[in-house]
């Protein structure tokens, strides 16, 4: 396995890209170029989890994928967190012949506040140029900030990326990715809890019938038990027993199958 770190900000050591690309031999492997899977961790745009950067990096390498863990940058105003996808994906291509990756087939995969991230990468793509991913990976998404903003009291999320805990509606609009277009989301794959209180479920189904308006392709589960922040949801990821969650688990297995129709590995 080839494993570097690559800061992304001069100005911002804590700004990085962890690599998980398997070794290549030209023997065995000849000239296949995998599909890189870009993982953005949650965190409520205050701190970067650990337990959804790695560990699910690992997972998806088992897969046949290569991995990236972004750690992009936390408790500074948007579109600073959009900017370091941008980066990151323009270091993976620059990179790609070394690191064999295939170019045409880079997923954005987030959960939580990285969800939100990568919706508002989508959102703001088009207009900003940004390369398009092949498809999306949300977990537990944060996908509607209004209703988050309406509905809560601690607005710490909305200080680290809005800078105030009170934003004008201007400043909400622009994260608040149900008031805008979906159209440009390539193919996305949602998964959430029914039980989730932190980022209910209502963010995920939202976010699924607007893509379905947009003749986006998604597919969405909603496990009935579980709560936030559960990652793999298995030994990989657990720091308690109650996130061991077998039946949730099961999300990477089908998340792998849907993955397989949109950016399957040519061998």
């Amino acid at each position: 396995m080839i494993t570097e770190r690559i800061y992304l900000r001069e100005d911002d050591k804590n700004v990085f890209l962890d690599t998980y690309i398997h070794n290549h031999s030209p023997e065995a492997l000849k000239d296949l170029k995998r599909p890189a899977v870009l993982i953005c961790p949650g965190g409520a745009y205050m701190v970067i989890a650990e337990t959804e950067g790695e560990p699910v990096a690992l997972k998806f390498m088992g897969m046949g994928y290569d991995a990236f863990v972004l750690n992009y940058s936390v408790n500074k105003k948007f579109p600073e967190p959009v900017n370091d996808i941008k980066a990151a994906m323009k270091v993976i291509k620059e990179n790609a012949e070394r690191w064999h990756v295939d170019t045409d087939k880079i997923v954005l995969c987030g959960f939580s506040a990285g969800a939100h991230n990568v919706c508002m990468y989508n959102v703001y793509g088009k207009e900003l140029g940004l390369d398009k991913p092949a498809a999306c990976i949300l977990g537990y998404p944060l996908a509607d900030f209004r209703e988050r903003f309406e509905g809560r009291t601690d607005r710490m999320c909305e200080k680290a990326l809005l800078g105030t805990e009170e934003p004008d509606e201007e400043s909400l609009d622009k994260v608040a990715t149900m008031m805008q277009d979906t159209a440009n989301f390539p193919p996305t794959f949602i998964w959430t809890t029914a039980m989730d209180e932190m980022v209910p479920c209502s963010n995920s189904l939202k976010l699924a019938l607007s893509l379905s308006e947009n003749g986006v392709p998604f597919e969405l589960h909603v496990f009935e038990r579980g709560y936030h922040a559960l990652s793999c949801a298995d030994e990989s990821s657990a720091v308690v027993k109650g996130q061991l969650k077998p039946e949730i688990s099961q999300w990477l297995n089908l998340c792998q199958t849907w993955m397989k129709r949109h950016v399957n590995i040519e061998l």
